[in-house]
């Protein structure tokens, strides 16, 4: 501190560092916080991936938020691919939240 007394020109260049590391720990705890792509735990949360909705906007800054609003209400387009032997979409849908279920009951037991 008493360097930047005695030479205030130094003032700058302790405000960008300072601006540089508080920024790169904040996007740091953010991506741990919010991102899908950063697993802690993965015993907890083998497929975290999984658990991100159709409306949720995963991006640090998205232009286009009408698009995440328009997905809001869209099916779960993984139900699609769960349908056995010809049956409905709603089926397949049920049965996927069924074994969301059965995944996060044994999270939660280990």
């Amino acid at each position: 501190m008493a360097s930047v007394l005695r030479n205030p020109a130094l003032v700058p260049l302790f405000a960008a560092v300072g601006l540089g590391v508080g920024g790169g720990l904040w996007f740091g705890a953010h991506m741990l916080r919010n991102s899908s792509d950063v697993v802690i735990d993965k015993r907890r949360f083998p497929d975290p991936w999984n658990n991100v909705q159709q409306g949720l906007n995963t991006k640090l800054y998205s232009p286009n938020t009408a698009f995440w609003a328009g997905r809001a209400g869209m099916a779960d387009p993984r139900a699609a691919f769960m349908q056995v032997n010809g049956e409905s979409v709603e089926d397949g849908r049920r049965r996927l939240e069924r074994a969301q279920k059965a995944r996060d009951e044994m999270h939660k037991s280990v």
